[in-house]
């Protein structure tokens, strides 16, 4: 049984990770802000064991025992997670899980975030939206995985708007945008309090 849901914000290292954070950037106090993560993911915790649901570039659509994730800490791989709850019922924690297991398999949408190079490098968000048009639904980037399972977003299949902080979310909701979402300020200036 579920007892309750985490979002997860997660830096990562290594070039992709440092360019995904450096271009994911958010205004804050007159200034740009890079993002201190550059992954988000669902964090199940459960009776018996905790797990993570996630689309990561190497597997796709995927879930694995929340232990890879401070493995990946004590190895260095991974140097920040933030942890916020979210308010979701018993019901609405097991329809999350269920829109996961859904996509369960999809792969890992590496276009999306060359586009997301083009349009936050270079303010082509026009072109980048309509290259994304075409392949939608097979695959997901990590920040389309957490919208389209927390809102059903363009997929009738899945119980549709669970959490509410993504409420309006689009394939522009980088990792900065839906963790902001959550922690209600940049991640960079984060202090470890929720809202």
């Amino acid at each position: 049984m579920i007892k309750y849901v985490n979002i997860l914000g997660v830096r990562g290292t290594g070039f992709i990770s440092d360019r995904i954070a450096a271009l994911d950037r958010t205004r804050h106090e007159g200034r740009w802000l890079p993002s201190a993560v550059n992954h988000v993911a669902w964090e199940f915790c459960c009776d018996t064991d905790d797990f993570i649901w996630q689309s990561h570039f190497d597997r796709g659509v995927h879930m694995v025992p929340s232990l890879h994730l401070t493995r990946a800490q004590i190895k260095g791989t991974v140097t920040r997670v933030i942890r916020v709850p979210v308010e979701l019922s018993t019901g609405e924690a097991e329809l999350l899980w269920a829109n996961c297991k859904l996509i369960h398999g999809a792969g890992y949408d590496t276009r999306l975030i060359l586009l997301y190079h083009i349009w936050l490098r270079w303010g082509q968000r026009r072109l980048a939206e309509s290259v994304l048009r075409w392949q939608k639904g097979t695959r997901y980037t990590c920040n389309e995985f957490i919208g389209t399972t927390a809102t059903g977003y363009e997929d009738a299949t899945m119980a549709p708007l669970l959490v509410d902080e993504l409420r309006g979310f689009d394939t522009t909701w980088t990792p900065e945008k839906i963790m902001h979402a959550f922690l209600g300020m940049p991640t960079k200036v984060w202090t470890g309090e929720i809202k």
